[in-house]
């Protein structure tokens, strides 16, 4: 392969890297913020509770927001305190900004390494001609 065959062939290869790599730092971003996160999912949840004249057994169901996280392989709920309610969503959920990003690195991971894959092979040649 000629010199400017070798350069057509690795032009887009490397512009390709280029965009890969803007995409990885781009998703990295919630690795670099510096507050607390919080494992686990807050939600609302309304209940029945095991009272046999109680109002939920009526339809007036009780409300309180949880937390739940799995540990050792068990799902974990705790009640949330109402005045932690908005700062417990905020952590939680930038929790999950942080694992989405852990994921979308080892996909983007797997296309870098495809893209530098391609590119040993146009730069490589061998160093003994048969």
């Amino acid at each position: 392969m000629t010199h400017k065959e070798r350069r057509q062939k690795l032009k887009p290869l490397r512009r390709q890297l280029q965009q890969l790599l803007r995409e990885l730092q781009q998703t990295l971003e919630p690795a670099f913020q510096r507050t607390a996160i919080v494992k686990g999912n807050v939600y609302d949840r309304a209940y029945r509770c095991q009272a046999k004249h109680c109002v939920c057994q009526r339809g007036q169901l009780h409300q309180d927001v949880g937390l739940t996280w799995s540990a050792g392989g068990r799902h974990r709920f705790r009640q949330v305190p109402a005045g932690r309610v908005v700062e417990l969503r905020r952590k939680s959920r930038d929790y999950l900004r942080l694992r989405q990003a852990r994921a979308e690195v080892t996909v983007l991971s797997k296309k870098i390494t495809g893209v530098l894959d391609q590119i040993e092979a146009v730069r490589r040649e061998e160093a003994f001609h048969e």
